[in-house]
């Protein structure tokens, strides 16, 4: 679906056309895996995928020079940008009202690869109301002086732990120092009221 002997191409999905460009630009160099290559990854597993993000904020983590690159993070909708893509509107505690990007199907997930985002990284709630989370997080990294071997075993704690709490999870990768861990949860009470369980942890 996706060119491989162009720079840009325009993808037509449904009713929408979607604009890719720098297609055989080389995010892992030492690989030979373009950015082309990256969008047709996300085509491939969007079936699995896009559930997991629809109708959720997204903060763009942007790899304008691939994943060996530097990055930032982008929390407002680009402009120009397509009229299909949805918006999200957030207030802050500054005040300010932030319009994120949502992922609700192909033609909007591969607009947002597009602009360099290699890891997705959605809200912890829908939109219909940011503050009540439906699953959580645990975040993983290998601090200063730790291994990844750090990292696996704290994940290992985590593993063994949640089904104490029959608590599913599931885990991904995050590069090579990293971990994160979700686990789905029942919506209840506003983010800002929750209180911490009372159970002990068994390593507590």
């Amino acid at each position: 679906m996706i060119p491989g002997d162009r720079d840009d191409a325009v993808v037509a999905i449904g009713d929408r056309d979607v604009t890719l460009t720098n297609l055989r630009k080389l995010f892992w160099p030492e690989l030979g895996i373009t950015k082309g290559r990256l969008i047709q990854y996300y085509v491939d597993v969007s079936g699995a995928l896009l559930p997991h993000l629809r109708d959720r904020a997204m903060v763009m983590k942007r790899y304008p020079n691939g994943a060996a690159g530097g990055f930032f993070f982008m929390k407002r909708a680009p402009h120009p940008r397509p009229a299909w893509v949805r918006t999200c509107s957030i207030r802050h505690t500054s005040g300010n009202v932030i319009d994120f990007p949502v992922v609700d199907d192909l033609a909007s997930l591969l607009w947002i690869i597009n602009l360099g985002c290699i890891d997705l990284n959605q809200w912890y709630a829908r939109c219909d109301d940011v503050y009540r989370p439906d699953y959580l997080h645990f975040d993983l990294d290998a601090g200063e002086g730790a291994g990844f071997d750090r990292v696996l075993d704290a994940a290992l704690i985590v593993r063994d732990a949640l089904p104490v709490l029959r608590m599913p999870a599931c885990v991904k990768t995050t590069g090579s120092r990293g971990l994160h861990i979700y686990v789905p949860i029942r919506r209840g009470r506003s983010r800002s009221r929750c209180r911490p369980s009372p159970r002990r942890w068994p390593w507590s």
